[in-house]
């Protein structure tokens, strides 16, 4: 879908829907057939989605700190789920591990309800998701959410502490979404785009919506996604150059 972005006319009639796996498969995948930055104008960041870490209910820790604390008694002993190898949940956990210097294992798995299963049936101890996906099981009494890995508490679970409120800095991971156009595109036009998709992004039925799936709408300039994209691009790579990560 991007290579047909990045070789589409810049005449504002072609635009392209991207998320965070554009940034993440730069750093999978040796060659694209595109410059994540060269070959793209962008148009407008749509919004973000948080994200929770979890853990099975049987596991003996009500805090992050707790957690890895755990892990720490017991190195390469636990695991964590992932929807398989390249996710942005794999990613966002291996940068925690990263960050934290724990070593907790991956066990990747093919879709985000095997893995959520696993981990609500104790069979592995942790995972990354979001907290619509995962929220019937901790209601269930199943999982328990132990942080929000964004900037600001989720509505739905108001006593879940956010990762810098757990005493973490600089691991706040958020998925997002954009619209990016062929490089090139007339900057006048990039803008009219901008203004009537914001437009839309204010409309009450609209954000209802976006916030039914756990997004926020984002309401920004061009700029905004550019300086995501660009702060992405260097973090994944460096997660996946520091893990040895290979996408599937």
């Amino acid at each position: 879908g991007h290579t047909e972005i990045a070789r589409a006319a810049p005449n504002g009639y072609t635009m392209g829907f991207s998320a965070t796996s554009f940034t993440t498969n730069v750093a999978l995948v040796p060659k694209l057939p595109y410059d994540p930055i060269k070959s793209f104008d962008r148009v407008i960041l749509l919004g973000t989605n948080v994200v929770g870490f979890f853990v099975a209910n049987k596991v003996p820790a009500s805090s992050l700190k707790e957690f890895l604390e755990l892990v720490r008694q017991q190195p390469g002993k636990l695991n964590y789920a992932s929807p398989g190898n390249g996710t942005p949940q794999h990613l966002a956990m291996e940068l925690l591990k990263l960050e934290t210097a724990i070593d907790l294992v991956h066990v990747p798995h093919r879709s985000s309800g095997s893995a959520m299963a696993d981990v609500a049936g104790a069979h592995v101890q942790a995972m990354i998701s979001s907290p619509q996906t995962a929220g019937p099981f901790v209601q269930g009494g199943s999982l328990r959410m132990l942080v929000i890995l964004g900037s600001e508490r989720v509505a739905a679970f108001p006593d879940v502490p956010t990762i810098r409120e757990a005493g973490f800095s600089g691991l706040e991971v958020e998925t997002w979404y954009g619209v990016l156009a062929p490089a090139g595109t007339n900057p006048t036009v990039v803008a009219a785009l901008n203004a009537e998709i914001n437009a839309i992004g204010r409309d009450a039925e609209f954000r209802d919506a976006l916030a039914k799936q756990g997004m926020t709408p984002a309401a920004a300039p061009p700029a905004r996604l550019g300086e995501l994209i660009k702060n992405e691009l260097a973090r994944w790579t460096r997660v996946v150059d520091s893990a040895g990560i290979k996408a599937d």
